[in-house]
C-alpha cells in the first residue's frame, strides 16, 4: 500500500466516500448495531455511503434520519475530517467523513430502519465491538477537534490494524 516513494497509496486509488454522524448528548454517544456487511456485529456510529449528486453534509443528515429516526439541521452539524481505511487486497480506499451533532435533535420518529440503537457513556464504549479506529478519532470529536487518519487494517474485519497515521489534528470545521 506503499508505493516507491514511501507515499501512502490511497492518492492513486478509487476512493468508496461514506460518511457517520455521531449524535451526543453530554458524555453520551447514540451507536448502531451493524446488520449489513462488514459492519455486522459492530457498534458504529450511524452512517453510510454518499450518493450519486449528494454532498456529504446531506448524506450525514439522511443516514442519521434513517438510520435512527433522528432529524437535524446543518446548522448543528460539524465536520471533524476523515477516516481513510485500507484493507489487504482491496483496490479501494473507504474514505469516511466524520461528523457530529450536539444539538437538540428532536423527538426520535418511529420510521426508521431497524437496527439496535443504544447510548453509551464515553468512558463505557464497547470498544471491543467497534471499528479499532474509533480509538484514533473517537476522543478527537468529544474533544471538538478535526483530523485526517490514514489506517491499515490487517484484514477486512476492522479487528486489528496494522498501521495508522494522523495527518492533520486541526480544529473542527462548521459544516454549513
Amino acid at each position: 500500500m506503499v508505493n516507491p516513494e514511501g507515499e501512502s497509496g490511497s492518492e492513486n486509488r478509487k476512493v468508496k466516500e461514506f460518511t457517520v454522524c455521531v449524535l451526543l448528548k453530554g458524555d453520551d454517544i447514540l451507536l448502531r448495531l451493524g446488520t449489513r456487511g462488514v459492519s455486522i456485529g459492530k457498534w458504529c456510529a450511524p452512517g453510510g455511503k454518499i450518493e450519486a449528486g449528494e454532498t456529504k453534509e446531506d448524506c450525514a443528515i439522511r443516514e442519521l434520519r434513517e438510520e435512527t429516526g433522528y432529524s437535524i439541521s446543518k446548522a448543528g452539524l460539524v465536520y471533524h475530517g476523515n477516516v481513510d481505511s485500507n484493507f489487504p487486497d482491496d483496490e479501494a480506499v473507504y474514505r469516511v467523513h466524520v461528523f457530529s451533532f450536539k444539538g437538540d435533535a428532536g423527538k426520535q420518529s418511529t420510521q426508521r430502519e431497524k437496527a439496535e440503537l443504544s447510548w453509551f457513556n464515553k468512558s463505557m464504549l464497547p470498544k471491543d465491538k467497534m471499528w479499532k479506529d474509533y480509538e484514533l478519532w473517537i476522543d478527537r470529536v468529544y474533544r471538538n477537534e478535526g483530523f485526517s487518519i490514514e489506517v491499515y487494517y490487517r484484514s477486512k474485519d476492522g479487528d486489528t490494524i496494522e498501521r495508522s497515521e494522523i495527518k492533520d489534528a486541526n480544529k473542527r470545521k462548521s459544516a454549513n
